[in-house]
């Protein structure tokens, strides 16, 4: 192996590789990392890899000014993982090495489904790098330039999703600094999850002279005059991004980069129909009051902004389900109101400013009595609930008393949808890969074509494995036609040993620990069979089924990696060519995707 320059970040390169399909050894020296071959034996297509630190670098899943981010597979752990490196020149300035290992320590603590997990983070060769859990799923930017404007609906669900994070971000201390829409990902069963706090910085740090944080379609206001960002300010952003891929213009937009800054500061965004008179009001008055320029003009904080989107969601997402809500009693009393409402209304409106102007100033005075709380000590970050929250301490107390009142609270129960799902098929050309149902199929040893498994992959990060006291598997059945209901059909459950790859597609013969002369067994060396349940003989689809798994929970109280697999397959015992379906993942808009249920003991 040999070093390689790719750009100002140093790499290994290989010289030989291994055909994936074939194992035929292929000559790389003259190929550069990450160029498609072909095996001159299989023909089979493929990547030269690279290697970074402990890392084999697969592709380059993006480039930026700090440095780039690859999809590796980590081989301390056995699992593939977003790398995100820093360029050698970065890593020279040692204060920002520091600041940047910092936040990846504090992002590190944040164990949200709605924020891209840190894993790690480290410092090879003077690169400081950052383990990201790979969202392997959608951006928001890649679908805003394909349909340029997006659905409402979907819109508004993405939001939810992303100020939940956000929220849970600010819990810790942290904003983001750049939210934009390539920094809004989705996952495999259409989660979103906030990417990318390369910009992020702790509360209070203010940019140097002459920077300007953020991206000029999004960037708040304040922080082009020089303030350091915040909630308001993310929120700000956020309304942008929502606002851009709503209606596929951005709230501000000129020729030049300097102009469409400058624009915010000189009108306010114009009314999203304008551009899409599709989009409700409600909708469009969230938007808008998230683009005040005045910090104070906006949500104050995320719950409020909360409330408002979800309120706007749901009359959109019963229109598309087709189900509304049971209207409301009216009370009796109401026609007797409405005159003394319509004779107050005036004198209302005219209150309604000093109110607003009331509910700033206490706002502020709030934000200046926390700023101060925090710099005199009576506030300190303590973990909570997996997370890191803002307590108060009683200065009265003795330091241990306050220390036990900050204790953390234990997590009940983790409830863990499966971050990827597929299936195999006996016989040529079964392939393991993602689709909307997942089949499963019994036979015997002789005709494994009518055989099937299934692999759910879960994560496991911030679950207290020594904790966990029950555990269950809950699925969503798809019907399948009529079976016999003799002999009962069984379930068997699986666990791999360690994580194993399975990534991209994979054949009945080479899917991690399969053994492909069994139609329901594994190999015992990377694989233990945990039970067999029952299963009804004629579900109809959308039936939920429960499985307690106390072997499991057993297992699991000793399993130490952060990702683990599960696999599910029929009974050999009989011949069950219908076989059964289950929904996955990428239905998760009609159905629950394969769900662990884990409880505390």
């Amino acid at each position: 192996m040999g070093n390689e320059q790719a750009g100002d970040i140093l790499i290994e390169r290989f010289e030989v590789i291994a055909c994936s399909k074939c194992s035929q050894p292929i000559d790389v020296a003259a190929s550069a990392p990450f160029t498609l071959i072909h095996c001159p034996v299989c023909s089979a297509e493929m990547r030269v890899p690279a290697r970074f630190a402990n890392f084999i670098l697969l592709s380059q899943l993006g480039k930026g000014g700090m440095g780039a981010v690859y999809k590796a597979y980590d081989e301390t752990l056995g699992r593939t993982v977003a790398l995100k490196v820093m360029q050698q020149s970065i890593g020279q300035d040692r204060a920002f090495v520091e600041q940047f290992l910092q936040e990846a320590r504090a992002l590190a603590a944040i164990n949200h489904p709605h924020i891209v997990q840190i894993y790690s983070y480290g410092e090879d060769n003077g690169q400081p790098y950052i383990v990201m859990e790979l969202v392997d799923g959608n951006r928001l930017d890649h679908l805003q330039e394909k349909h340029k404007a997006l659905d409402e609906l979907f819109v508004l669900q993405t939001a939810v999703q992303v100020i939940q994070g956000l929220q849970a971000a600010n819990a810790a201390g942290m904003t983001h600094g750049d939210i934009k829409p390539a920094n809004i990902l989705y996952d495999k069963a259409g989660s979103a999850k906030v990417a990318d706090f390369g910009l992020a910085r702790f509360k209070g740090e203010k940019p140097k002279p002459g920077e300007v944080w953020g991206t000029p379609y999004y960037v708040a206001p304040e922080v082009v005059k020089g303030q350091a960002p915040d909630a308001g300010s993310d929120i700000y952003s956020l309304g942008g991004t929502l606002y851009h891929v709503l209606t596929g213009e951005p709230p501000f937009n000129c020729e030049t980069v300097t102009d469409t800054v400058l624009l915010r500061f000189k009108e306010p965004a114009p009314d999203p129909r304008v551009f899409k008179n599709s989009v409700t009001p409600k909708t469009a008055a969230i938007l808008l009051r998230t683009l005040e320029m005045d910090p104070f003009a906006r949500y104050p904080t995320y719950e409020s902004l909360l409330k408002d989107v979800t309120v706007a969601l749901e009359p959109l997402a019963e229109a598309r389900s087709g189900k509304k809500k049971e209207p409301e009693k009216k009370s009796v009393v109401v026609p007797v109101m409405l005159g003394l409402v319509g004779l107050a209304l005036i004198a209302g409106l005219s209150f309604l400013g000093f109110h607003i102007f009331q509910a700033k100033q206490a706002e502020k005075r709030a934000q200046a009595q926390r700023a101060a709380d925090i710099a005199a000590g009576r506030l300190k970050q303590v973990m909570r609930a997996g997370q890191l929250v803002w307590v108060r301490v009683d200065a009265d107390k003795p330091a241990d008393a306050g220390a036990a009142v900050a204790a953390a609270t234990p997590v009940a129960e983790w409830t863990l949808a499966a971050d990827q799902d597929a299936a195999i098929s006996g016989g040529n050309g079964g392939d393991l890969q993602d689709q909307t149902v997942l089949p499963l199929r019994a036979g015997n040893a002789g005709e494994l074509e009518d055989a099937s498994k299934i692999y759910l992959r879960f994560a496991l990060a911030g679950v207290e494995r020594a904790r966990i006291g029950e555990a269950s598997l809950r699925l969503t059945a798809r019907k399948t036609g009529a079976k016999p209901k003799t002999p009962p059909y069984q379930l068997q459950i699986w666990a791999l040993k360690k994580p194993l790859p399975w990534d991209g597609l994979a054949t009945w013969s080479t899917a991690p620990a399969n053994e492909p002369a069994s139609p329901d067994g594994l190999k015992t060396d990377f694989a233990v069979r945990l039970t067999s349940v029952p299963l009804p003989a004629n579900p109809d689809t959308g039936d939920p089924l429960a499985f307690e798994l106390p072997e499991l929970a057993e297992f699991l109280r000793t399993y130490a990696p952060d990702e683990l697999t599960l696999v599910l397959t029929g009974d050999g015992d009989t011949d069950h060519r219908t076989g059964w379906k289950f929904t996955s993942a990428e239905d998760a808009e009609r159905f629950r995707p394969p769900t662990l249920l884990l409880k505390a003991k």
